[in-house]
């Protein structure tokens, strides 16, 4: 088992990267806790609404957050490991990852939100193979192929406009009729001839020997089924709260995200949460980096009291 921290922040998004810069100025003994650093942010290529930068990618904007928290000597970031279980011992915090354990005085989930599956024949074997959920990873794979974004809202949007740079052809399929993500970005990729939006497309299957070949899709106004022949598919139709690991242990809402009240407590005392695992909505990374800092001086406030 580590040596005991003050606070233990589970995720390295910018909520948990926020946490740790304002606990890590409070003097307070920090963990930095994720699998991976950046969360959905470093998926995205160009952020416009983050205040301060008029653009910027999330990869950078990541390094900039690393930077300032590696100024101070109070925080430790470990990554590459996954949180399994919470539990409290001997009045400390327990958290016991894939590969360790860890205790701290107060715990601050960061965790975010883990991509939804359309979960149809034939997506999880070809997962890596031609079906992806990441466009910035692997959107330089499909250079000059034809690929199709699964999905109507802004993370869809996004994905288009970023394979945009690289693919020959996208098809981009969206359940409902319209798309409904930012006009601005609706306006970019309906002027792109390289998109073909396809509304009412429900898809019904992928399939290939070793890699994608290709996706069947029910028209779900005229009930036709159809194929396209793809070299890849992006999956964006949203993102699941990270809290399989918290069930019973705080209180959930039906959609999995954990409630928290206006200064980040959860149901449990001494453990906070903030970003895109809780149940505020709207979500942004200047919000999530807002309730980060709110989660972190909560965390200093009951730290003195328990003192």
């Amino acid at each position: 088992m580590m040596t005991n921290f003050d606070v233990i922040i589970v995720g390295g998004g910018p909520a948990g990267y926020t946490a740790a810069i304002y606990t890590a100025r409070q003097k307070l003994k920090t963990l930095l806790l994720t699998q991976t650093s950046g969360g959905q942010m470093v998926y995205t290529d160009n952020i416009e609404n983050y205040p301060g930068f008029e653009k910027i990618s999330g990869v950078k904007l990541l390094e900039i957050f690393r930077k300032q928290l590696s100024q101070y000597s109070d925080a430790k970031i470990i990554e590459g490991q996954k949180a399994e279980s919470l539990k409290m011992k001997d009045q400390f915090f327990k958290v016991t990852t894939d590969k360790d354990k860890y205790q701290g005085k107060t715990i601050i989930i960061a965790a975010g939100k883990v991509p939804r599956h359309l979960n149809v024949s034939g997506e999880k074997e070809l997962e890596n193979k031609g079906v992806s959920y990441c466009p910035t990873c692997d959107g330089p794979l499909f250079t000059n192929k034809s690929v199709a974004v699964v999905g109507g809202g802004n993370s869809a949007i996004e994905a288009v406009l970023q394979l945009s740079k690289y693919t020959q052809e996208i098809y981009l399929l969206n359940i409902g009729p319209t798309l409904s993500g930012e006009k601005i970005r609706i306006e970019k990729i309906e002027k792109d001839p390289k998109v073909k939006i396809i509304g009412n497309a429900q898809v019904q299957e992928v399939f290939g020997l070793k890699l994608l070949e290709g996706l069947r899709y029910k028209d779900t106004k005229s009930g036709q089924i159809k194929d396209l022949k793809i070299s890849g598919m992006f999956v964006e139709i949203g993102y699941l709260p990270a809290t399989d690991w918290l069930k019973g242990v705080v209180e959930l809402n039906k959609w999995g995200e954990i409630i928290i009240d206006e200064k980040g407590k959860t149901s449990l005392e001494g453990v906070f949460a903030c970003g895109d695992i809780t149940q505020v909505p709207y979500k942004q990374i200047v919000i999530a980096c807002g309730q980060g800092a709110i989660a972190a001086l909560s965390a200093s406030n009951y730290l003195q009291e328990q003192q």
